[in-house]
């Protein structure tokens, strides 16, 4: 099972129905924001590239937004 899926599957059911956020800090094409995100939650993807960025802005399935502001880290 690849590691994205096998993280969702163990993640996904922690997450209750009340924290339905999710912060995916360096999200890179939404691997594991995108999956959430069918799965209902509100997730929100940053990533510093915006290559990176555009691939999920492209690919996305479900509510997330995304951005390119790393926070200052690194």
């Amino acid at each position: 099972m690849p590691l994205a899926a096998m993280t969702v599957r163990i993640i996904g059911p922690l997450l209750a129905a009340a924290a339905a956020h999710v912060l995916d800090l360096g999200c890179g094409t939404g691997r594991i924001a995108t999956p959430l995100a069918a799965l209902g939650r509100q997730v929100v993807g940053v990533d510093q590239s915006p290559a990176m960025l555009a691939s999920l802005q492209g690919t996305r399935d479900g509510p997330i937004d995304v951005s390119g502001d790393d926070g200052g880290v690194g």
